[in-house]
């Protein structure tokens, strides 16, 4: 999988996804406008409207070897309504007009993360807040990424 990943140029995001038996991803937006999220099927259980995709309100099937490709600044969700796990492997590229500044594209979704999971834990509601800890965390990421610039790339 390495070898192949590393073929593909701009890629900045990697990981597998299990969505267990009668569950539901609730609709939610991504981080960025500056990817395009591409889900290839690994394991999938069914078919919609049991289990399937949904982006921008239109569901899509997932298959088994094939791969979805939309934007993930858009509205989505998923659904398993099936009595199987659904696995895919999901793979975020930097679009070409951003490649420039793919560094600080992914200091901002890290930083977007950690406050997220911050604001989570702490159960945080203020926004401005939010906004403050985006803005310190993002050099923080930046700093990271130069001092362990070994694992940039796989």
């Amino acid at each position: 999988l390495r070898s192949i990943l590393r073929q593909i140029p701009d890629v900045v995001f990697v990981a597998f996804s299990s969505l267990e038996p009668d569950s539901l991803l609730e609709s939610h937006w991504g981080d960025s406008n500056t990817t395009v999220r591409g889900v290839l099927g690994i394991k999938i259980p069914g078919a919609p409207p049991k289990c399937g995709l949904t982006v921008g309100g239109e569901m899509r099937a997932w298959k088994e070897g094939g791969l979805l490709l939309f934007n993930e600044c858009h509205l989505h969700s998923a659904t398993n309504m099936t009595k199987g796990k659904r696995i895919v492997l999901s793979v975020d590229i930097i679009r070409p007009e951003h490649r420039h500044l793919k560094k600080l594209i992914c200091a901002n979704v890290l930083a977007c993360q950690t406050v997220a999971t911050i604001r989570q834990t702490m159960g945080l509601k203020n926004h401005t807040l939010s906004k403050l800890l985006i803005k310190l965390c993002v050099p923080v990421w930046l700093a990271f990424n130069w001092v362990y610039k070994p694992f940039s790339r796989f």
